[in-house]
C-alpha cells in the first residue's frame, strides 16, 4: 500500500482499505458535494450501482495484466500468479466432505492482499466515465452528477451515457451489474421543489443494458440512509428504532449487571450505533434531542441536560454551587473541566481533562466549542487567522471562513455582523468564484 500511496496510483475517491480514509470520509465527501450543488440551485442525480459478488468474480488473467500495467516486477507477478492460482475449495459437514473444485476466479477472502488486489482491479473504472464522478468504498459504487434544476434532462442524458460506459467496462472485465438492485435518486433538497411546477415532478429515467433503473426517495449508503430532501428523517427513524431495542435489552438485564458491566454494554453495543455517521451531518445530535423530547416525563433531568446543555458529545451544565457540581460529577463522564479548584480536586486525575494541572497557580485555558475559556477568571477569548494566499474567494469558502468563530452568545457580534452583511451583499449581487490569478469583487470586498 505504501508503493500505491507514494505514487498516487489509487483513485482519489476510493475510501476503502486506505490510511486516512473510512466510511465517514466517503460520506462527508459525498454529502458535501450534494450540499454545495444545492447552494448553487443545482440538483444531484445519483446512481447506486450494485455489483453481483464483486470479490468472487475477479478474473485472474485480467488482474495479473493490470498488475503488470502498474509496473509490478516479473518476480512479483510470478508470486501473485502462484498466490492466486491452484486454489481449491470443498464443503465439510458432519464428517463428510464434498468434491474439491478449483477456484478460477475471485480474490482470497479474509486475507490482507485480497482487498488491495480488488482495489487495483476496479481502479480504472472511473476513467471510463465522462460525465459523472464516482465515489467508491470497495465494491460500493455511487455515481453522481449535477445540473441546474431547470436542466435535468441534460444530466439524465449524461448519466445514461456513463451507465452504458460502465456496463461496457463490466463486460470487458467480466464483472456483473445487478440492474434490478441498482437504484437512482434525484436529490433536490427542500427548497428547489418549491420552485418547480407541481405538474412537472422531476425524476430520472435511466437504463442499464436495456433494464430500467428504479428510482427511490431514500437509500441506505454505508450505514446512513440518504433521502432526496437531505433531511435524514428516515435515517433518524430507523436509528431510533434500533437504539430503542438495545436500550430495552439493557433495561431488562441491568438488574443482573454491575455498574461497569452496564457501561461496557453501552460502550460496545449502543454508543457505536448512536455515534456512527454523526458527521454526516450531525445525525447523532438530532437523534439525542428527539429521544430527550420523547422521554422528558420519564427522565426529566436527562432530557433537560441533552436539550439545553449538550452539543454533540459535549455536556456543559451550569450549577449554582460547588457542591452541586460535585454531585453532577457522579455521572459516568470523562474529560471534566471546571472553573472551581475544589471541584477539580474532587475529580480523580484520570477523569479530568488532560490539560488540567492543579500544581500550577493558575489553570490553563481550554477550548470549549471553539471558544477559548480561561477557567480561573471565567473569561472567553477569540482568535482569528486571515486567509492564506491560496484561498479561493467563493461565497461558500468565505462563509466557511466567517463561520469558523463560533459565537453563540454574541460576544463578537459587531465584527461578525459585518461579515454577514458582506455575504448578504455578495448574494444579492450574484458574486461567485473568479479564475486563478485574477481578482473579483468578492475578493476586493473581503
Amino acid at each position: 500500500m505504501s508503493y500505491l500511496a507514494e505514487n498516487r496510483l489509487l483513485y482519489h475517491l476510493q475510501s476503502a482499505f486506505r490510511e486516512g480514509h473510512s466510511t465517514d470520509s466517503a460520506l462527508i465527501n459525498l454529502t458535501d458535494k450534494i450540499l454545495f450543488n444545492l447552494d448553487h440551485d443545482e440538483v444531484t442525480g445519483m446512481v447506486f450501482v450494485d455489483f453481483r459478488k464483486a470479490f468472487d468474480v475477479i478474473d485472474h488473467k485480467i488482474l495479473l495484466k493490470k498488475l503488470e500495467l502498474y509496473r509490478v516486477t516479473d518476480v512479483a507477478l510470478t508470486w501473485f500468479k502462484s498466490y492466486l492460482c491452484d486454489r481449491y475449495q470443498f464443503v465439510s459437514l458432519e464428517g463428510k466432505s464434498s468434491e474439491c473444485l478449483p477456484l478460477t476466479k475471485g480474490v482470497p477472502h479474509g486475507s490482507v492482499l485480497g482487498p488491495v488486489l480488488f482495489l487495483l482491479f476496479v481502479n480504472d473504472l472511473p476513467l471510463h466515465l465522462q460525465y459523472s464522478s464516482v465515489d467508491m468504498f470497495a465494491d460500493d459504487t455511487t455515481m453522481s452528477a449535477c445540473a441546474h434544476y431547470l436542466d435535468i434532462s441534460s444530466m439524465n442524458d449524461g448519466l445514461n451515457s456513463d451507465l452504458h460506459a460502465l456496463n461496457e467496462w463490466s463486460l470487458q472485465n467480466k464483472m456483473f451489474i445487478n440492474a434490478r438492485k441498482t437504484n437512482s435518486m434525484l436529490v433536490t433538497g427542500k427548497r428547489i421543489p418549491k420552485k418547480l411546477d407541481s405538474q412537472n415532478d422531476p425524476c430520472l429515467q435511466l437504463k442499464i443494458d436495456g433494464v430500467d433503473v428504479s428510482g427511490v426517495a431514500s437509500k441506505k449508503l454505508l450505514g446512513i440512509t440518504l433521502d432526496s430532501k437531505m433531511s435524514y428523517e428516515t435515517h433518524v427513524e430507523e436509528l431510533a428504532k434500533k437504539i430503542s431495542k438495545r436500550l430495552g435489552l439493557l433495561k431488562h438485564i441491568s438488574p443482573y449487571l454491575k455498574q461497569h458491566q452496564r457501561e461496557t454494554f453501552y460502550t460496545c453495543v449502543i454508543k457505536p450505533t448512536l455515534m456512527y455517521g454523526c458527521y454526516c451531518p450531525f445525525c447523532a445530535q438530532f437523534t439525542w434531542q428527539q429521544h430527550a423530547e420523547r422521554h422528558a416525563d420519564e427522565l426529566p433531568l436527562a432530557a433537560e441536560a441533552v436539550g439545553k446543555n449538550c452539543c454533540m458529545d459535549d455536556l456543559m451544565p451550569s450549577v449554582e454551587s460547588s457542591s452541586q457540581a460535585i454531585e453532577t460529577r457522579q455521572q459516568s463522564i470523562d474529560n471534566w473541566i471546571s472553573n472551581r479548584r475544589e471541584v477539580l480536586e474532587d475529580i480523580p486525575e484520570e477523569d479530568r481533562a488532560s490539560q488540567i494541572n492543579l500544581d500550577l497557580h493558575e489553570l490553563s485555558s481550554v477550548k470549549t466549542l471553539g471558544i477559548s475559556w480561561t477557567e480561573t477568571d471565567d473569561q472567553f477569548s477569540f482568535h482569528y487567522s486571515p486567509p492564506e494566499k491560496e484561498f479561493v474567494y467563493t461565497k461558500r469558502n468565505v462563509l466557511r471562513c466567517t463561520a469558523t468563530n463560533l459565537d453563540p452568545l454574541g460576544f463578537v457580534a459587531p465584527f461578525i455582523l459585518l461579515a454577514k452583511l458582506m455575504m448578504q451583499q455578495a448574494w444579492v449581487q450574484g458574486m461567485g468564484a473568479c479564475p486563478r490569478g485574477t481578482s473579483s469583487n468578492l475578493e476586493t470586498m473581503v
